[in-house]
């Protein structure tokens, strides 16, 4: 981290002590490290749809509503690799598809991961994962 950056926060810090108080401070700032890490997360998830959707020809809307078989492989992608690459819960995926219960995005990942490790009878999904996972991956790495 730049040394500028540095102690321009650490003297933010110290004035935010001062006014609110230890405690509330801490907290006010563990808040403030939540919401920018959920936004962190929610640009991440975005990037990935995006990716997702244009390799399945597909629109964001039947990504996460559509019960049809191109979708649901589209969907299982986005389980698998944000459980994979990005390393985030189940419970943390569930919201971005609006799923109530655990069991759908568990099994969507197990159902990718088996597919993954029989990639000759399950081509076409192998093709479009790879694709979606070497431009997520180029993604990640030029914004690291």
């Amino acid at each position: 981290m730049d040394s500028e950056f540095q102690k321009a926060l650490e003297s933010f810090a110290e004035n935010l002590k001062h006014k609110m108080g230890e405690s509330k401070a801490i907290h006010f700032l563990n808040k403030f490290s939540e919401v920018s890490s959920g936004n962190a997360i929610k640009n991440l998830v975005d990037v990935l749809m995006l990716y997702v959707c244009k390799e399945y020809s597909i629109n964001r809307e039947t990504l996460i509503n559509s019960k049809k078989t191109t979708p649901n492989f589209a969907r299982i992608t986005c389980y698998h690799i944000l459980r994979s690459q990005v390393n985030l819960s189940i419970e943390k995926i569930m919201p971005f598809f609006f799923k109530k219960k655990r069991d759908p995005v568990f099994n969507g990942i197990e159902k990718a991961q088996s597919f993954l490790d029989v990639p000759q009878y399950n081509r076409e999904f192998v093709e479009k994962y790879r694709a979606v996972e070497k431009h997520y991956l180029n993604y990640l790495k030029s914004n690291e």
